[in-house]
């Protein structure tokens, strides 16, 4: 992440020095470098445990493998920002590893697209036992295998916002990045024709108001939207309007939900589809 974008983040989500931040899809950590320049006590999660204990092959030219140094405690320390550091967690997103009770003051996250990166989750492929493994050998140890299936984008975005509901303090904001794909003439719409449309893509929460968002432009058709919303108080939960950019009219929000889930589930296929 560009670290100008982190920053805006940051401050999208009114970080401050009291605040705890996590990244639920930490990566290298440069959201939580941003947070921690705030001020904030950052902490992440990912579910690459070679990414997170810096182990495997590594992304420098040149350079075959991670060196142990090549951490995100690290990447603090190279700003003097590493008494802002809380941890990092190995950790699959789709399961539930963190307490309930655990409440974070901002979450602020880029999940991944599927693009350069596979969206993934931990899961069963199905697969059968391999004929050539000796069960004599392994009968009485503990052998585990983790599995990895594909996570649907559709799926991450509904999850996230899940999350958000659960582990966010009332009035504290959720930043994220949605990646989207728009196949449409852009100089025959308006400026709010265009604001609609966009926001057609944004998954709604009934726990969650959507403050604001902006767009940046990728490619002729693909682009993503800096998301922020904001946690609900309980008085804000009973009905009150807080927003004209909320989306989360009860009249329809049962059969949006779907309908948005599934615009995202077809990222992927639309980016990589031929184009005339």
């Amino acid at each position: 992440m560009d670290p100008l974008l982190s920053l805006i983040m940051a401050n999208m989500a009114n970080v401050d020095s009291t605040a705890i931040v996590f990244d639920p899809f930490v990566g290298t950590g440069s959201l939580l470098v941003g947070a921690a320049h705030c001020g904030a006590h950052v902490l992440g999660a990912d579910l690459d445990y070679n990414l997170v204990h810096s182990r495997g092959l590594s992304s420098r030219m040149g350079q075959k493998y991670r060196k142990k140094e090549e951490n995100i405690l690290n990447n603090l320390k190279q700003y003097g920002l590493e008494s802002k550091y809380i941890d990092i967690l190995a950790a699959d997103f789709s399961s539930e590893y963190i307490k309930k009770s655990f409440i974070f003051d901002a979450i602020i996250t880029d999940p991944p697209y599927g693009i350069r990166e596979k969206a993934k989750k931990i899961g069963n492929k199905g697969s059968k036992i391999n004929p050539e493994i000796n069960i004599e050998e392994v009968q009485g140890k503990s052998v585990h295998f983790v599995q990895h299936i594909k996570y649907n984008l559709g799926d991450i975005y509904l999850d996230l916002l899940d999350f958000a509901s659960s582990h966010l303090a009332s009035g504290a904001k959720l930043v994220y990045w949605l990646p989207i794909y728009l196949n449409i003439d852009r100089n025959n719409k308006s400026f709010e024709e265009m604001k609609q449309i966009l926001k057609e893509f944004i998954p709604c929460h009934e726990n969650l108001y959507l403050r604001c968002f902006s767009e940046q432009r990728l490619t002729q058709f693909t682009s993503r939207l800096l998301v922020t919303m904001i946690k609900k108080s309980k008085i804000d939960v009973q009905g009150n309007n807080f927003d004209e950019l909320n989306t989360n009219n009860k009249n329809d929000k049962s059969n949006r939900t779907e309908n948005k889930k599934e615009l995202l589930n077809q990222f992927r296929e639309n980016y990589f589809s031929p184009r005339k």
